[in-house]
């Protein structure tokens, strides 16, 4: 267990008074084992460890790993932390020639040496002065030759092939710390509410967001689309949570645990696909000439979703970046910061800086009046005249043969045909822009994001067009 250092908790964990007011008053790190328990203190975190948390602090986290002689149930994570930090160094001194199969056999041996070696130590010792004295010794000699039994078993599971399915709970489980163990259960073993339960963190998480919202003037004039999105915040890190609970819950003796894993891969699919929907919001804003709103929209909910990892990994001991999950969650994370594209605002803002402008009015001819041959293609006079203007205000630093196509997809199918008349065949048009682009269009493919981006691009610049002209 892992507490604030507060004199009531130390109190509550077991210590007496005596005990409670030396670790308040005692060094900077203060290690205390007695009859009420093992306590490490750390004033720099302001915490204490009891329980299991003492064994894992005290064997795993000060400057060296060592096997947990007293706590044989962090054996896994001992092997795990020892292998980890035993490859990586065989890595960087063999270079090419490392060979992890080698090296995980010959860290198998290593250790098997050295426990044998306590075992003879230990044995010596009780010869020497008497087991009934040190009665714990036999006690430590029973446990290293479960760990050499332990041991002897490893290297059989290498050889055996893994499934796709084992890879990746193996991967999951090595982005989980032990000590997530701390914030599974609603209660502490002692009966009493678990300060640190996952669910309680939260749910205090999502009040906070929600209320810095409501201070926050700046998007009040979306508070209501911003609200429902920190409730999908607040969901999907509690989806997250969850699933990798269940992946460090799992073990192969439980199979069924893997009905866990499936429900919440679902679930956190389900929170990433809620949370990406957003850019729809985002794209009608863009759509309706509220770039601002969209730009705000955005600016909020990127950091806000950043934030789950940093939380996932603060309180919750889960490194979302080691673990399989990184790809899906960058991925919502690309969907948002590519959800607006600047340079298309900026074009956007400007033509409706234009329209709202006195506009300097010329004849418009309707397009009932007789039809045109421009450049020897059947048009009318408007369309001649707003397919110059799109030509030099239509994405104007850009040259390629796509601005060229998407100029006559949008005079044939989507420019108000009450004034504007383009009847141009493609082979036509190819010797139209030829001519006067001095550019061959090859293939007369439209953007992939036509509807999205350029169709609305468009549209304001057919307003623009309109407004400067007497119908």
């Amino acid at each position: 267990m892992i507490l604030e250092l507060t004199k009531d908790n130390l109190l509550n964990s077991g210590c007496n008074e005596q005990e409670a007011n030396e670790l308040l008053s005692g060094t900077e790190i203060h290690n205390l084992q007695s009859n009420s328990g093992n306590f490490y203190v750390s004033k720099i975190e302001n915490k204490f460890y009891t329980g299991i948390d003492y064994y894992r602090k005290t064997y795993f986290e000060l400057g060296s790993i060592h096997f947990p002689y007293n706590c044989p149930d962090l054996t896994n994570e001992y092997f795990d932390l020892s292998l980890s930090i035993f490859l990586k160094e065989q890595k960087r001194d063999l270079g090419t020639l490392f060979n992890k199969s080698d090296q995980y056999k010959k860290f198998i041996s290593l250790e098997i040496e050295k426990t044998k070696l306590r075992i003879e130590n230990q044995q010596a010792f009780i010869k020497k002065v008497g087991k009934w004295r040190f009665p714990y010794k036999e006690k430590d000699i029973a446990v290293c030759e479960a760990f050499i039994r332990y041991l002897e078993s490893k290297p059989s599971e290498l050889e055996k092939p893994k499934s796709a399915e084992a890879v990746i709970i193996d991967e999951y489980k090595s982005s989980i710390s032990g000590y997530i163990s701390t914030i599974i259960d609603f209660k502490s073993k002692d009966g009493k509410q678990n300060p640190f339960y996952y669910y309680d963190r939260i749910v205090s998480f999502h009040n906070h967001i929600d209320k810095m919202l409501k201070e926050n003037d700046n998007v009040r004039d979306r508070y209501e689309l911003l609200i429902s999105f920190n409730f999908q915040i607040k969901s999907c890190l509690q989806d997250i949570v969850e699933l990798f609970i269940a992946y460090y819950n799992f073990n192969e003796n439980e199979p069924a645990l893997i009905n866990d894993i499936t429900i919440k891969i679902i679930d956190v699919e389900n929170s990433f696909n809620g949370i990406k929907s957003i850019e729809q919001n985002i794209a009608y804003n863009i759509s309706t000439g509220n770039f601002d709103i969209a730009i705000k929209i955005q600016k909020y909910c990127i950091p806000l979703f950043k934030e789950i990892k940093l939380i996932s990994k603060r309180d919750f001991f889960i490194d979302i970046d080691k673990s399989p999950l990184k790809n899906e969650f960058d991925e919502v994370l690309n969907v948002l910061g590519n959800c607006i594209n600047y340079n298309e605002i900026q074009i956007l803002k400007d033509l409706k800086k234009d329209n709202e402008r006195e506009p300097q009015q010329t004849e418009i001819i309707k397009p009932k009046d007789k039809e045109y041959r421009y450049l020897g293609q059947p048009t009318n006079e408007n369309a001649n005249r707003f397919f110059e203007f799109l030509c030099e205000n239509y994405r104007p630093d850009d040259k390629t043969k796509i601005k060229y196509v998407n100029i006559l997809h949008y005079l044939k199918n989507d420019a108000d045909k009450k004034y504007f008349i383009f009847k141009v065949k493609q082979e036509d048009y190819k010797i139209l822009v030829k001519n006067k682009i001095e550019i061959t269009i090859s293939k007369f493919e439209k953007s992939a994001k036509y509807e999205d981006e350029e169709k609305p691009i468009f549209h304001s610049l057919e307003n623009t067009f309109l407004k400067s002209m007497v119908v």
